[in-house]
């Protein structure tokens, strides 16, 4: 597959904005509906949110998007599709900051369920592109090292917040959770928070609330 640029959504009224937040949506969902959500997670318009739209129109969800190919049924990802996505939406970061006038090295990256999980290789794969300050990740898929080249190690000045329904029953919490663990490992200064909730596979508002109260205080 060749290079593919993503539609980015900016959310408006936040022109003073000194960082970015980048947010990326679920399988099915959409660029707006995500800012719309999300714009709760900074009510004081500390950032700016940008909000990229998969590549790839869902037929089975109307007006939805994802953003690599996968048979729902099985569950099996269309590798060369899975790779496109991730360097799209690493390009789209980078332009996302260069039009807000933004440093990528103060940026948060969000998601939600495939958003979270794009978000979290994002912020830890091997890359020579400049990380992010931080990384929000809601109901994530945890993808091994056979389609993410893992670097947990270099990625140990990223923060991560990570919040998902113990009874998940498309991603497993065991899995990010065990994820966070492994994060926690790499060092010393390891900046990593894992939270559970009485929820299946869904974005709530208590998830919001302590994910908000974590932004606050980075």
């Amino acid at each position: 597959m060749g290079p593919v640029e993503l539609h980015l959504h900016r959310a408006e009224g936040r022109r003073r904005a000194t960082r970015l937040l980048f947010l990326v949506h679920n399988y099915g969902g959409s660029e707006v509906a995500l800012a719309t959500v999300w714009t709760l997670l900074d009510p004081d318009g500390r950032f700016a949110v940008v909000c990229p739209r998969g590549g790839i129109e869902t037929t089975d969800v109307p007006g939805g998007a994802s953003f690599y190919r996968i048979d729902r049924a099985t569950h099996t990802y269309d590798e060369p599709s899975f790779a496109t996505a991730l360097d799209a939406l690493d390009d789209a970061l980078d332009r996302a900051c260069a039009e807000g006038g933004l440093e990528r090295s103060t940026a948060v990256i969000g998601g939600y369920s495939q958003g979270a999980g794009l978000a979290l290789a994002l912020a830890y794969r091997r890359s020579d592109r400049p990380r992010p300050a931080g990384v929000i990740a809601v109901a994530p898929p945890i993808h091994p090292a056979t389609r993410v080249d893992w670097d947990l190690a270099a990625g140990l000045t990223v923060a991560a917040w990570i919040g998902h329904g113990i009874d998940d029953p498309v991603f497993p919490a065991v899995r990010s959770q065990r994820f966070a663990d492994d994060l926690a490992g790499v060092g010393a200064g390891a900046d990593v928070t894992w939270r559970s909730y009485p929820s299946r596979h869904q974005l709530t508002l208590p998830q919001l609330v302590d994910a908000a109260a974590w932004l606050d205080r980075h």
